[in-house]
């Protein structure tokens, strides 16, 4: 039997058609790194960031440029270039209430 682990992180990454593939991640720059290699490799342009405990969300929550005061669910991520050399994406936190605060790198 294999060794299961919590991780703090869920990653998917969405491909045409709705399907998702799903990968674990133990902090949120490892996550985001997971989320844009895999992007590329399958040729994505939609991924998501489930934060798993309460420390992910805290960390999630804690993000400058989020301001909804009711927190925020999950991150979505629009993969606008998806390049080796050069990545641009938008973040943008979603509540499951439905508020969203957005930024673009």
């Amino acid at each position: 039997m294999g060794k299961s682990i919590t991780c703090n992180y869920e990653v998917q990454t969405e491909l045409c058609y709705g399907h998702c593939h799903v990968q674990g991640a133990m902090s949120y720059k490892k996550a985001l790194t997971t989320l844009l290699n895999e992007a590329q490799r399958i040729g994505a342009v939609k991924g998501y960031i489930w934060p798993q405990t309460k420390m992910a969300k805290k960390k999630v929550n804690n993000i400058p440029w989020v301001t909804n005061h009711n927190g925020i669910d999950y991150l979505e991520i629009t993969i606008e270039i998806n390049t080796p050399e050069r990545r641009k994406y938008k973040i943008s936190g979603k509540n499951c209430g439905g508020r969203n605060e957005n930024i673009s790198y």
